[in-house]
């Protein structure tokens, strides 16, 4: 694709689209150098064009440019309300930078618009914890608990989070007592 996308640019340089989806590409080979000088053109022949933010944000975060990314997510979400992709990245880089309050309170949109996603509530539950809402964060473990009680390895992801945030007891506690319920279980 970005060969292609190239080669197009070349025989048209006022393509604002062909741009776009040569930085886009460049991007997803994290040629992220490249992909900041394509975007850069796209955006002088089609300002408004969708997606820019969410791209640009995508760019300057694979530069190592956190501050700017969260930025630019935040203002593609502003725009794009329901894009739970860019929210999902957003968290993301929220909970690698350490700023939990605003990664709980993002992870807490994707957990409503996505209630049956169980990796998005354990990542939820770990941001409350982690973002010092304890209450919060033992409601949505319970809820964890009971939606992991017939997958072991969903026992297993739920003592980890429990051990990550400082309630190794509990954890034994409750992989001790998911065993003894399940003895027939070798998992267990």
């Amino acid at each position: 694709m970005a060969w292609a996308y190239g080669r197009a640019v070349v025989l048209d340089d006022e393509d604002g689209e062909a741009w776009f989806q040569l930085a886009a590409a460049e991007a997803r080979r994290h040629q992220f150098d490249l992909a900041e000088r394509s975007l850069s053109r796209a955006t002088e022949l089609n300002p408004v064009r969708p997606g820019i933010l969410f791209l640009r944000g995508w760019i300057r975060e694979g530069l190592g440019q956190p501050a700017d990314a969260i930025r630019l997510y935040s203002q593609h979400l502003e725009i794009h309300p329901h894009d739970q992709v860019t929210r999902r990245r957003l968290v993301n880089l929220l909970g690698r930078e350490r700023r939990y309050a605003e990664a709980f309170r993002e992870a807490q949109i994707v957990s409503a618009a996505e209630p049956d996603d169980i990796g998005v509530l354990e990542v939820t539950t770990d941001l409350a914890f982690r973002s010092k809402h304890s209450a919060e964060g033992k409601k949505l473990l319970a809820e964890l608990e009971t939606r992991a009680e017939s997958d072991p390895d969903m026992v297993l992801r739920v003592v980890g989070l429990m051990a990550r945030n400082d309630q190794n007891k509990a954890a034994v506690e409750y992989a001790d007592a998911w065993a003894a319920r399940h003895p027939d279980d070798s998992r267990g």
